[in-house]
Protein backbone atom coordinates (compact mmCIF):
# COMPACT_ATOMS: atom_id res chain seq x y z
CA UNK A 1 0.00 0.00 0.00
CA UNK A 2 2.65 2.50 0.79
CA UNK A 3 4.58 1.57 -2.86
CA UNK A 4 1.24 2.61 -4.64
CA UNK A 5 1.17 5.87 -2.20
CA UNK A 6 5.04 6.63 -2.92
CA UNK A 7 3.99 5.89 -6.71
CA UNK A 8 0.89 8.04 -7.21
CA UNK A 9 3.06 10.84 -5.56
CA UNK A 10 5.79 10.37 -7.72
CA UNK A 11 3.32 10.80 -10.12
CA UNK A 12 1.45 13.36 -8.63
CA UNK A 13 4.93 15.40 -8.29
CA UNK A 14 5.76 14.51 -11.93
CA UNK A 15 2.69 15.74 -13.70
CA UNK A 16 3.28 19.37 -11.78
CA UNK A 17 3.65 22.01 -15.09
CA UNK A 18 6.93 23.34 -15.17
CA UNK A 19 5.30 26.55 -15.63
CA UNK A 20 4.28 26.88 -12.10
CA UNK A 21 8.02 27.08 -10.67
CA UNK A 22 10.23 30.52 -11.17
CA UNK A 23 12.65 30.42 -13.52
CA UNK A 24 16.09 31.26 -12.33
CA UNK A 25 19.26 32.49 -13.56
CA UNK A 26 22.02 30.47 -12.61
CA UNK A 27 26.16 30.70 -13.12
CA UNK A 28 28.03 27.63 -13.09
CA UNK A 29 31.74 27.31 -12.08
CA UNK A 30 32.77 28.26 -16.15
CA UNK A 31 30.86 31.50 -15.83
CA UNK A 32 28.79 30.19 -18.49
CA UNK A 33 25.09 31.29 -17.45
CA UNK A 34 22.29 28.96 -17.39
CA UNK A 35 18.12 29.85 -17.34
CA UNK A 36 16.34 26.66 -15.45
CA UNK A 37 13.24 26.24 -13.28
CA UNK A 38 14.74 23.55 -11.47
CA UNK A 39 18.10 23.12 -9.49
CA UNK A 40 21.31 22.55 -11.55
CA UNK A 41 24.09 20.84 -9.63
CA UNK A 42 27.57 23.10 -9.03
CA UNK A 43 25.71 26.44 -10.29
CA UNK A 44 24.40 29.73 -8.02
CA UNK A 45 21.63 31.16 -8.25
CA UNK A 46 21.92 34.72 -8.84
CA UNK A 47 18.28 35.80 -9.82
CA UNK A 48 14.46 34.16 -10.22
CA UNK A 49 12.26 35.77 -11.98
CA UNK A 50 8.80 34.54 -11.41
CA UNK A 51 6.05 33.63 -14.65
CA UNK A 52 4.17 36.34 -15.94
CA UNK A 53 0.39 35.95 -15.79
CA UNK A 54 -1.09 36.13 -19.52
CA UNK A 55 -2.99 38.83 -19.90
CA UNK A 56 -7.05 38.11 -19.73
CA UNK A 57 -8.69 37.90 -22.93
CA UNK A 58 -10.33 41.22 -24.09
CA UNK A 59 -14.18 41.55 -24.27
CA UNK A 60 -15.20 42.60 -27.66
CA UNK A 61 -18.18 44.11 -28.15
CA UNK A 62 -20.62 42.20 -31.22
CA UNK A 63 -20.63 44.83 -33.91
CA UNK A 64 -24.03 46.85 -33.75
CA UNK A 65 -26.38 45.69 -36.56
CA UNK A 66 -27.10 47.78 -39.23
CA UNK A 67 -29.96 48.72 -40.42
CA UNK A 68 -31.39 50.64 -43.27
CA UNK A 69 -29.15 51.76 -46.26
CA UNK A 70 -25.49 51.67 -46.12
CA UNK A 71 -23.77 54.87 -45.72
CA UNK A 72 -21.43 54.91 -48.39
CA UNK A 73 -22.61 53.64 -51.58
CA UNK A 74 -20.31 52.86 -54.53
CA UNK A 75 -20.91 55.09 -57.66
CA UNK A 76 -20.66 53.42 -61.32
CA UNK A 77 -17.49 55.26 -63.14
CA UNK A 78 -19.07 57.91 -65.60
CA UNK A 79 -17.26 58.24 -69.18
CA UNK A 80 -18.53 61.23 -71.70
CA UNK A 81 -20.55 59.88 -74.00
CA UNK A 82 -17.98 61.02 -77.02
CA UNK A 83 -15.49 59.57 -75.37
CA UNK A 84 -17.85 56.45 -74.71
CA UNK A 85 -19.00 56.40 -78.73
CA UNK A 86 -14.61 56.42 -79.57
CA UNK A 87 -14.06 53.84 -77.59
CA UNK A 88 -16.91 51.63 -79.33
CA UNK A 89 -15.85 52.52 -82.34
CA UNK A 90 -12.14 51.83 -81.53
CA UNK A 91 -13.52 48.12 -80.12
CA UNK A 92 -15.60 47.18 -83.36
CA UNK A 93 -12.43 48.25 -85.48
CA UNK A 94 -10.13 45.76 -83.45
CA UNK A 95 -12.93 42.58 -83.32
CA UNK A 96 -13.20 43.23 -87.47
CA UNK A 97 -9.72 43.43 -88.08
CA UNK A 98 -9.45 40.07 -85.36
CA UNK A 99 -12.11 38.51 -87.90
CA UNK A 100 -10.34 39.37 -90.75
CA UNK A 101 -7.21 37.48 -89.59
CA UNK A 102 -9.37 34.40 -87.84
CA UNK A 103 -10.97 34.17 -91.50
CA UNK A 104 -7.70 34.16 -93.06
CA UNK A 105 -6.54 31.39 -90.75
CA UNK A 106 -9.56 29.38 -91.34
CA UNK A 107 -8.95 29.51 -94.93
CA UNK A 108 -5.29 28.31 -95.14
CA UNK A 109 -6.18 25.35 -92.57
CA UNK A 110 -8.69 24.20 -95.01
CA UNK A 111 -6.39 24.61 -98.38
CA UNK A 112 -3.99 22.55 -96.01
CA UNK A 113 -6.99 19.98 -94.85
CA UNK A 114 -8.48 19.79 -98.53
CA UNK A 115 -5.15 19.73 -100.15
CA UNK A 116 -4.55 16.82 -102.48
CA UNK A 117 -2.05 14.06 -102.05
CA UNK A 118 0.77 13.89 -103.97
CA UNK A 119 2.13 10.52 -102.68
CA UNK A 120 0.92 7.38 -103.98
CA UNK A 121 -2.78 6.76 -102.99
CA UNK A 122 -2.09 2.78 -102.81
CA UNK A 123 0.78 2.79 -100.20
CA UNK A 124 -0.66 2.44 -96.84
CA UNK A 125 1.95 4.25 -95.20
CA UNK A 126 1.29 6.87 -97.08
CA UNK A 127 -2.73 6.84 -96.19
CA UNK A 128 -1.52 6.48 -92.23
CA UNK A 129 0.67 9.53 -93.12
CA UNK A 130 -2.21 11.38 -94.52
CA UNK A 131 -4.33 10.60 -91.64
CA UNK A 132 -1.48 12.27 -89.58
CA UNK A 133 -1.44 15.40 -90.90
CA UNK A 134 -5.16 15.89 -91.03
CA UNK A 135 -5.97 15.39 -87.47
CA UNK A 136 -4.28 18.43 -86.24
CA UNK A 137 -5.24 20.35 -89.39
CA UNK A 138 -8.86 19.70 -88.96
CA UNK A 139 -8.67 20.54 -85.32
CA UNK A 140 -7.08 24.03 -86.16
CA UNK A 141 -9.99 24.45 -88.89
CA UNK A 142 -12.65 23.53 -86.17
CA UNK A 143 -10.95 26.12 -83.38
CA UNK A 144 -10.63 28.87 -85.82
CA UNK A 145 -14.42 28.13 -86.80
CA UNK A 146 -15.55 28.62 -82.95
CA UNK A 147 -13.20 31.77 -82.81
CA UNK A 148 -15.25 33.38 -85.95
CA UNK A 149 -18.15 32.40 -84.34
CA UNK A 150 -17.40 33.71 -81.44
CA UNK A 151 -16.03 37.28 -82.52
CA UNK A 152 -19.31 37.45 -84.67
CA UNK A 153 -21.59 37.33 -81.57
CA UNK A 154 -19.67 40.15 -79.36
CA UNK A 155 -19.95 42.53 -82.39
CA UNK A 156 -23.55 42.15 -82.67
CA UNK A 157 -23.79 42.55 -78.95
CA UNK A 158 -21.44 45.45 -79.34
CA UNK A 159 -23.88 47.71 -81.51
Amino acid sequence: MTTHRTLLLGLTLLATPAWSTPTCKLVDPDGRVIFANVPVKNTRKVQCFERAQAPAPKQVAPAPQKSGPPQLTPVAARVESGEQARRDTERQRILQQELAEEMRLLENAKRLLFKPNPSNGDSTAAAFQALEQVGPVSASVRRHERNIEALRREMSAAR
